[in-house]
């Protein structure tokens, strides 16, 4: 298992907490807005396991609950590179990975604010 992360401390926590229940975790730092840290992640996941089956993507952040009219242009931009375009960049480079291999499976997580 790839545990990815922008936050490198809290993603070699949760790796150490796998390995030590058995498991084979390997922590990568990655911010998912970025095209290149998706691919240098996925390469270091194919270097460690050899393929890719499953993917579950569970990057999103929130701003502050507050009137449309209230939220700036970066607050915005920034929900969407990350809980949006982070999904649309990851799977991009996950799919041709899957496919080497006959397929696979990938599950993308909304935010709090996809529950209404």
């Amino acid at each position: 298992m790839v545990v990815a992360d922008v936050a490198a401390g809290q993603n070699e926590k949760t790796a150490q907490m796998i390995r030590e229940e058995g498991g084979h975790a390997l922590a990568v730092t990655c911010d998912v807005t970025s095209d290149h840290d998706v691919r240098a992640a996925l390469d270091a996941l194919v270097g460690e396991f050899g393929r890719l089956d499953v993917a579950f993507d569970n990057a999103g952040v929130e701003q502050p609950v507050k009137p449309l009219t209230d939220i700036t242009e970066d607050e915005w931009d920034r929900v969407v590179g990350i809980s949006l375009k982070g999904a649309y960049t990851c799977m991009k480079h996950q799919i041709p990975l899957m496919l080497r291999h006959g397929g696979g499976a990938i599950v993308n997580a909304s935010s709090g604010a996809g529950v209404a």
